[in-house]
Parts: structure tokens; C-alpha cells; sequence
């Protein structure tokens, strides 16, 4: 059963939609007695970095994810701003701490004439021994929204790389915690093939 973190950021319906399509069971995730509900999570994402992290907070729920990812190594994906929450800051709020899972920053597209980035980008994989990315082609597209990307201090973690402008991780991968930048849930049957991958772990 997968448990999808609802705390007002995030497009929780896509999500939802795609995970009906493929026939896998979810759970609303809303406060901590939920995470018991679920064997694996989702942690989608919608906004700003600050207000994603006084959403976690204001509902208690940071530490119990947390706990669930590190403690219980429940399988984990984080889409889009997921992804980024799972480091120590980001630019667009300096002052707000992330959910410190990783150590790393999140930095702002600087080069690009456009932000945020908007539509469809190829992605190039590092691993191909990736489980989240398998039977995926190696230049696989998939649909992005964001300003911001990921800089891990461990690069070791990033099975696939896009570019806009600048080269930027878009898979992260390290034991049970997966991320994507991009949304599988939005970017059709390739994206649905993600999914599916992870409801299997």
C-alpha cells in the first residue's frame, strides 16, 4: 500500500490518477498515525520550498516521515519539490531548513533565459542498473516544472542527469529513497512506467 503525503502542497489528484491507472492501492497520508497505513510513500511537491516545509511542520509530519524513511526504510519517491525538501536548504529560502535527509543545497537555474523550465526534457542515465528507471529508454522524456534543482554532496546518488542550460540531477536514487525532478504522474505511459516500478519495491 502506498501512502500519499497530503499537506496542502502538491498536485495529490495527478498523483492519485496515475497510481488508478496502473491498478496500485494509496492512502492519504495526513497525520502521523497514518504512516502506519502505508508500506511505501510518495511525497509530491507544488510550490515554494519555505511554505512546503511550514506545511510538514505545522502538521507534524516531518519528523514521522523522517522517521519512516530512515528508521523503518519505508520505500520512498519524492516528485518535483519532493525531491528537493530531502536536502539541507535551498535558495529560494535560505533561511528554512529542509528534511536534512541529504546532505546538499538546492540552487536556482542561473544560465537559462526561461524560469522556470516548463515541458518536456530528455533525461541521460548514469546508472543502468537503476531499479526506478527500468525498461525506461535511455533518453527517455519526461514533464518538468521547476526553477530550482538538486546539488548533492554525494553525486554517487544520481542515476540520471537533464539539462537545461545547465547539466542537473533528475533521478536520485540511494537504498530505499528514490526522487525524481520531473513528474512521472504527468508525463504519460513513461511516467506511469516509474510508478510502477516503485510500487514494486
Amino acid at each position: 500500500m502506498i501512502g500519499i503525503m497530503d499537506y496542502g502542497i502538491g498536485n495529490i489528484q495527478s498523483v492519485k490518477n496515475a497510481l488508478e491507472k496502473i491498478n496500485v492501492s494509496f492512502v492519504l497520508i495526513s497525520r502521523k498515525a497514518d504512516f502506519s497505513k502505508a508500506d511505501s510513500i510518495i511525497l509530491p511537491g507544488v510550490g515554494s520550498f519555505g511554505s512546503a516545509m511550514q506545511a510538514l511542520n505545522k502538521k507534524s509530519l516531518a519528523n514521522p516521515l523522517k522517521e519512516s524513511v530512515l528508521s523503518d526504510k519505508k520505500p520512498f519517491l519524492g516528485i518535483c519539490l519532493g525531491m528537493q525538501l530531502l536536502f539541507e536548504s535551498s535558495e529560494e529560502n535560505p533561511d528554512v531548513k529542509g528534511l536534512n535527509i541529504f546532505e546538499g543545497i538546492v540552487k536556482k537555474f542561473t544560465k537559462a533565459k526561461r524560469v522556470p523550465q516548463i515541458g518536456w526534457n530528455s533525461l541521460q542515465k548514469t546508472n543502468l542498473e537503476s531499479r526506478l528507471l527500468k525498461g525506461i529508454p535511455q533518453k527517455g522524456d519526461f514533464y518538468y516544472i521547476n526553477s530550482y534543482f538538486v546539488v548533492p554532496k554525494n553525486n554517487n546518488m544520481v542515476t540520471a542527469y537533464s539539462k537545461y542550460s545547465e547539466k542537473f540531477p533528475a533521478v536520485l536514487e540511494f537504498g530505499n529513497i528514490f526522487a525524481t525532478q520531473f513528474h512521472p504522474e504527468k508525463s504519460g505511459n513513461i511516467g506511469l512506467k516509474i510508478l510502477e516500478n516503485f510500487s514494486r519495491f
